[in-house]
């Protein structure tokens, strides 16, 4: 057996760091102006983004594996769970069941392996720049199309243009919009680009998510910010972190008390989501053993059902039962495997990214299903972490080059001066000369 040097490792560690680095700043950059002028895109266009953007992702995971850890393994796990399924319906239901819808469902969930590295490589300065200018860019426009294209009116609200997700895209736009404001956060956080055009984009697109009126959206980042909340407060002061939780708990109390006093109606409020779920959880129930375990087949959740909706026929509006209906008890397991591995993996701090992403998919179809928002919001995250590692690392360089050679305590002998001889030894020497 060939023993593998040092050198050669390290060489072998920088390739897969320089890969990993590249394809996943150029995916992520590519997908940001593609969310900001999809709705100007032909048809061909993109359909070569979303091919070429998916077998990016695909390099990515396996690359992930390069750095394989328990997460890892256990997002392998839930990945082959959740195709397995996948290939069952296909087999049992060949009529009924999409592999287009189902491709489109799995590759969010897979590149979420992407979290779980051991290690995550950062972009250059050069790099990162050019992402500035990218993100701020692609805001900028998205917001001008928002802004200067022909308002919609859904649900009895007017909402800005639509730039995303086609002629009825509002939701789709508003999550894009978020990923332009959590992209451009991050690098402000990290010092990149000018600060002051990065704040004032950060105010045109939170002006543009307010305007959309789009709540799951507003959920997300809510949690987000709750989470980084948490821990900031955990970090600093057990005091006010407990006094946060307390004036959470009665403020939620009290919304709860005033909603039951004026008799809330939580079916309309919701859009008839709880209506559906409930009819949803009926129909897994009545289901036989078979189809319990692995589903109806990808593709198969819109059903006719709950005169709540605004359409005759819609899906679960929920990630969770969507899956369930679709690949069973079997891919749900996958699903929440997938989706364990990078919380374990990553960082407190950091677990946020996926808990936010988690919370959009409990209260609709979120962006862990959607591919299109759901991969470079992991994409985001991933950089986050990135840049977070390559701060610690730097941090820790600095300690180590301070402590690298510490000023020795004042000697309470001055003859004994470490690396001098004393006196007496140089007298002793002398003595031994002369003789």
């Amino acid at each position: 057996m060939t023993a593998i040097t040092p050198t050669v490792a390290s060489s072998r560690t920088a390739n897969i760091d320089f890969i990993t680095v590249s394809l996943a700043t150029l995916l992520l950059a590519v997908q940001l102006v593609s969310l900001a002028t999809f709705n100007h895109q032909p048809d061909k266009v993109r359909l070569l983004v979303d091919g070429l953007s998916l077998v990016g992702y695909g390099v990515l995971v396996v690359l992930a594996l390069g750095y394989a850890r328990p997460a890892t393994m256990l997002h392998l796990v839930g990945l082959i769970l959740f195709c397995g399924a996948g290939f069952i319906g296909l087999a049992l239901y060949p009529e009924t069941t999409s592999p287009s819808h189902f491709i489109e469902h799995v590759t969010s969930p897979m590149l979420l392996g992407l979290l779980t590295m051991r290690r995550a490589p950062a972009p250059g300065r050069i790099t990162l720049w050019l992402l500035w200018f990218t993100c701020a860019g692609a805001g900028v426009l998205a917001s001008a199309f928002a802004f200067l294209g022909p308002h919609q009116v859904l649900g009895g609200v007017t909402r800005l243009a639509v730039f995303a997700g086609g002629q009825g895209g509002i939701h789709p736009s508003a999550y894009a919009s978020a990923c332009f404001f959590l992209a451009l956060f991050v690098l402000w956080r990290a010092k990149v680009g000018f600060s002051l055009v990065t704040m004032t984009v950060l105010a045109l697109l939170a002006v543009v998510i307010f305007k959309y009126q789009v709540r799951t959206v507003w959920v997300m980042l809510m949690v987000f910010a709750g989470f980084s909340l948490f821990y900031w407060l955990a970090k600093r002061s057990m005091n006010l972190l407990i006094a946060a939780i307390g004036l959470g708990l009665l403020g939620a109390v009290a919304i709860v008390f005033l909603l039951v006093s004026t008799g809330f109606d939580l079916g309309h409020f919701s859009s008839g989501r709880t209506l559906i779920y409930v009819e949803r959880l009926r129909v897994i129930s009545s289901r036989d053993l078979l189809e319990f375990l692995f589903g109806s087949g990808s593709g198969t959740d819109k059903m006719r059902g709950v005169s709540a909706w605004r359409w005759a026929e819609k899906d679960s509006h929920n990630d969770f039962l969507i899956v369930t209906i679709e690949l069973g008890l079997v891919g749900l397991l996958g699903f929440l495997a997938m989706i364990i591995a990078p919380i374990a993996a990553l960082a407190p701090p950091r677990k946020g990214w996926i808990v936010m992403m988690a919370a959009s998919s409990a209260v609709s179809n979120g962006v862990l299903l959607r591919p299109s928002i759901g991969a470079p919001l992991i994409l985001i995250a991933w950089l986050s972490v990135a840049l977070r590692e390559q701060a610690l690392q730097q941090a820790e360089q600095e300690q180590a080059w301070l402590n690298l050679d510490p000023v020795p305590p004042p000697s309470p002998y001055p003859d004994l001066v470490p690396g001098r001889p004393s006196r007496a030894a140089i007298a002793s020497n002398l003595a031994s000369g002369a003789s």
